[in-house]
């Protein structure tokens, strides 16, 4: 299984880059004090969560919130942060 992550500050621009690992602990964060959005599929489904990681000590911790990818007809979409239960 791979997981595909991404800083959230490059989500809300026109293109995106997202990084392939294998394991979430071969990532290595180059930027203190920044979010990342973790996936494990690159295929965009009309409900996807993505979870949100940060950066703690050069290891990704889980943040308890989520994103919720919501996919109009068009192919465009929008996301929503919501907190873990």
């Amino acid at each position: 299984m791979s997981y595909y992550i991404i800083p959230i500050r490059q989500l809300k621009g026109d293109m995106q880059i997202w990084r392939k690992v294998k394991r979430l602990r071969d990532f290595k964060p180059s930027v203190t004090e920044e979010e990342y959005a973790v996936r494990r599929s690159m295929n965009y489904k009309p409900r996807d969560t993505w979870f949100i990681y940060y950066n703690k000590e050069g290891k990704l911790v889980k943040s308890g919130y989520h994103y919720l990818y919501i996919k109009e007809d068009d192919d465009t979409g929008w996301l929503a942060r919501f907190k873990n239960k």
